[in-house]
């Protein structure tokens, strides 16, 4: 999550600082292939990330994985992506890359310590619970405990599925409205 938000948000904010994509304009390369690959190689980092992770527990740290691995791994990858825009939405909303820095930590900190990371979200106050329950990090972190520690399938929590797609298709969709390439 901290990779993928703070990793595009400074990127692309520092690019566009640098007016690195407004010269992707001048090009023939299109800007969104230019965005698509940033987005791609950070991915690859995020598969190897994740693969890496769930090796060492597996099989250095003896941890059990009762579900299916693959599910694990791949709701992992659309964490990864889900992250990403949301690096976008920080890179898109953000006038500087100092800017982008602390919007970032300002959202990725608290939302660790909030969502169930740390402890279970049942420990904190209900209204804060009830508001917690609806960041993107926590269904996520249900849905890959249902999966991972109860053998459960992906789609057997649909609340948490839908916040996700929710999460997923209105950060996109900012991307798209928002997010520019050099500062006008």
């Amino acid at each position: 999550m901290n990779s993928s938000i703070q990793g595009v948000a400074i990127a692309m904010s520092n690019y566009r600082e640098d007016q690195i994509l407004k010269r992707i304009t001048t090009t023939p390369l299109p800007p969104w292939k230019f965005v698509v690959s940033s987005i791609l190689a950070r991915l690859v980092l995020n598969i190897v990330q994740i693969a890496s992770i769930l090796a060492i527990g597996i099989w250095i740290f003896n941890g059990h994985i009762y579900g299916n691995t693959l599910t694990v791994f791949v709701l992992s990858i659309i964490g990864a992506i889900l992250f990403q825009l949301f690096g976008f939405f920080v890179a898109g909303v953000s006038k500087t890359t100092q800017a982008a820095e602390g919007m970032s930590t300002a959202i990725t900190i608290p939302m660790m310590f909030l969502a169930g990371v740390f402890f279970p979200i049942s420990q904190l106050p209900k209204w804060l619970a009830d508001i917690v329950q609806y960041l993107p990090l926590a269904p996520l972190l249900q849905i890959l405990r249902d999966v991972a520690l109860d053998s459960q399938s992906a789609f057997s929590d649909h609340r948490s599925l839908i916040i996700l797609a929710i999460w997923l298709i209105g950060l996109l969709l900012f991307s798209f409205k928002y997010f520019r390439l050099y500062n006008e």
